[in-house]
């Protein structure tokens, strides 16, 4: 159904040539309901882009103010580096939604990234406990990310891809993932 939408939502901004235009313009046309045509064609868009955006604009609030709430232990606990640390830009939809919120990735002004969850992180919290009692008996390499929970939400390092530069880093990524793959399978 999604995509469906999003064909005809893309249909439409290509025939009144919206792409072409600044979209911008085209959003707060919406915001002040210039742009009923749209609404006309899609009746159900008009309720949903108002709540979301309303939600939107509430998820972007809370993790401006958690950051800054949080800012000093996001330091202490290594998962910014600077006091000076700021957010240039918030992707909302990262990941599943938990009431009304959204798993969402903060680009920092030092170039890095931070992952926000609305969602405790305590599983994760056990889940490296058992992976670090785990790897007393096999080698799992890096396995852990860092973790600041505030119980109804949590920050996460930001992991970067790396490539493997050789076989040997390859037989060494298989095998890890192999461990990690059979954990995951007996533990659930």
């Amino acid at each position: 159904l999604f995509k469906k939408n999003e064909f005809f939502f893309i249909y439409f901004f290509k025939e009144k040539k919206i792409l072409k235009k600044n979209l911008n313009d085209f959003m707060d046309k919406l915001y002040k309901n210039e742009n009923s045509s749209i609404f006309v064609l899609f009746p159900v868009f008009k309720t949903i882009f108002f709540n979301n955006s309303d939600k939107i604009d509430n998820n972007v609030y809370n993790i401006q103010y958690f950051f800054k709430k949080d800012r000093n232990l996001l330091i202490s606990n290594n998962i910014i580096k600077s006091g000076n640390t700021e957010i240039n830009d918030i992707t909302i939809g990262a990941g599943d939604f938990h009431n009304g919120t959204s798993t969402s990735i903060i680009k920092l002004s030092d170039n890095r990234k931070l992952i926000f969850k609305p969602t405790s992180g305590a599983i994760s919290d056990s889940y490296f406990k058992f992976l670090d009692w785990f790897n007393i008996h096999f080698e799992l390499g890096n396995y852990k990310y860092k973790i600041l929970n505030k119980k109804t939400y949590h920050w996460q390092e930001f992991i970067y891809k790396k490539p493997c530069l050789d076989i040997e880093d390859l037989l060494n990524y298989y095998t890890k993932a192999g461990h990690l793959t059979c954990i995951l399978y007996v533990w659930f």
